[in-house]
C-alpha cells in the first residue's frame, strides 16, 4: 500500500492498524498479511479475487458484510494489505458498554444472518464467526440505531476451491459449529 496514503494512528493487534486514509479522508482498518506468517494467505487472496469479480462496496454495505475498500499485494507477492472501514464497536465491546435488550438482540441476529446468507450465496463460508468479528456502525451514538456487519474474513474459504477443505479444524473453539468439533 502507498505508505504516504496511510498514517497509523493505533496498532490494534499483530499486523492490524487503525489508520488515517488521506485518499478517503477517514479512519480505516488496515490488516497486513504476511505469506511466511500466515497459512491463510492464499485463501485470503482467493477471497479477494472473488471480491474483485463479484462484489462492490455498495452491494456489500447493503448486505451486512463489511466491504473491502482496497487491497494491494507488494511486488514480491509476500505481503497483502487489505483496507476495511473502521468500526468502533464489535459485539463484545457493544454488550460490555451498552448491554442489549430483546429487540436489539433480534435485530442483530437478523442482520448477522443476512450477512452470512449473502456470503453463502457467493459460495464463501466464514468459519470463524465470533463476537469480535461482528462489527457495528452506531448512528448518532445510540445503540438503538445500529447496523451489524460480518467481518473477519481471514479464515473464510470459497467453496469448491481446489485444495481447501471448508471443514477443517479452524476458528475459535468457543464459537465452533458442533459438527466441526468431531473433525
Amino acid at each position: 500500500m502507498e505508505d504516504e496514503r496511510f498514517q497509523t494512528r493505533v496498532e490494534l493487534g499483530r499486523h492490524s492498524y487503525m489508520c488515517w486514509d488521506s485518499k478517503r479522508r477517514e479512519n480505516v482498518f488496515v490488516r497486513k498479511t504476511m505469506r511466511e506468517d500466515d497459512e491463510h494467505y492464499n485463501s485470503l487472496r482467493s477471497i479477494l479475487v472473488v471480491k474483485v469479480m463479484n462484489f462492490t462496496p455498495a452491494l456489500l454495505r447493503d448486505t451486512n458484510v463489511i466491504p473491502i475498500l482496497d487491497f494491494e499485494e507488494n511486488s514480491n507477492k509476500d505481503v497483502l494489505c487489505v483496507v476495511y472501514p473502521f468500526f468502533e464497536y464489535n459485539l463484545k465491546s457493544l454488550v460490555a458498554q451498552y448491554g442489549l435488550g430483546p429487540e436489539e438482540i433480534k435485530n442483530i441476529i437478523f442482520q448477522v444472518l443476512r450477512g452470512v446468507q449473502y456470503m453463502h450465496g457467493k459460495s464463501i463460508i466464514h468459519r470463524n464467526l465470533t463476537p469480535t468479528s461482528i462489527l457495528f456502525d452506531i448512528a448518532q451514538g445510540d445503540p438503538e440505531y445500529l447496523s451489524a456487519y460480518v467481518g473477519g474474513y481471514r479464515l473464510s474459504r470459497p467453496l469448491g476451491h481446489s485444495g481447501l477443505s471448508p471443514l477443517t479444524n479452524q476458528g475459535n473453539l468457543r464459537f465452533k459449529a458442533p459438527e466441526l468439533l468431531l473433525v
